[in-house]
């Protein structure tokens, strides 16, 4: 993580070997069908652990101001729950292991229902224990990845049933197609399939979102990284296309 006066995630490197590992394992379980994948679960969880900047706002407070050392007690935790959702992926736990689970989901439950002080304190304590722990740091360790079997698991199962239901240039019964197929999010927030990415666009990026609109891409991706947040948001403002039809993807860099 690089240093700077104000202390920030940088999860891009990272983040960017882990877009460019689940893609090639979706395209390997998904359309070659094979039939067991090596997924980083544990190593993801351990690496988020691990970042400076998470660990710079276990003290900090969450009703009070942003500091130097901490700019986002939230998204500190945020980051966290990340760590957790990778770790409840991970198999073959032991009973000590689930233990100190249980006690993960708890804190982020507490928390997350009632974002205070306390409960802030309580899952920031929880999780640095817990991950700086010989038990979760030595299981991590020797767990750093989860063999998946594409045949069952939901990511995969799911990948199929979105190729099975959708065809190039052709739409199936259900009026679907590759162009507008959608997958229904946790939040009950319908996703499109197909997005658009605007990184490295340069001075183009606000013609060129203008253009995939045009196109027909109702997905676009973007991320504070990038820095054309304000391009891409002009570019929606211009289109004519009503905002509630748009599905906008961005992604915090640092806290």
């Amino acid at each position: 993580t690089p240093s700077s006066p104000h202390p920030r995630l940088h999860p891009r490197p990272c983040a960017d070997c882990c877009v460019m590992r689940w893609f090639g394992l979706l395209v390997h379980g998904v359309i070659a069908r094979a039939a067991l994948v090596e997924v980083p679960f544990g190593r993801t969880a351990l690496y988020i652990s691990q970042l400076e900047s998470v660990q710079q706002c276990e003290s900090a407070s969450f009703s009070g101001e942003e500091t130097r050392e901490c700019e986002s007690p939230y998204a500190a935790a945020s980051a966290w729950n990340y760590a957790l959702n990778n770790l409840l992926y991970a198999h073959e736990m032991g009973a000590d292991i689930v233990e100190v689970v249980r006690s993960l989901q708890d804190a982020t439950r507490r928390f997350f229902e009632r974002p205070a002080d306390e409960t802030y304190h309580h899952l920031m304590q929880t999780f640095s224990d817990s991950f700086n722990g010989q038990l979760l740091q030595s299981w991590l360790l020797e767990h750093s990845s989860t063999r998946v079997d594409t045949d069952t698991h939901p990511f995969f199962v799911k990948g199929r049933e979105v190729l099975r239901n959708t065809a190039f240039n052709e739409k199936n019964a259900d009026g679907a197609s590759v162009s507008n197929a959608t997958t229904t999010l946790a939040t009950g927030a319908k996703m499109p399939l197909l997005g658009f990415g605007t990184s490295n666009l340069g001075d183009n990026c606000t013609q060129a979102v203008r253009w995939a609109i045009e196109a027909g891409y109702r997905h676009l991706d973007t991320a504070q990284n990038y820095e054309n947040e304000a391009e891409v948001g002009q570019a929606i403002a211009e289109s004519g296309v009503p905002r509630e039809e748009l599905f906008l993807a961005t992604k915090l860099s640092h806290v």
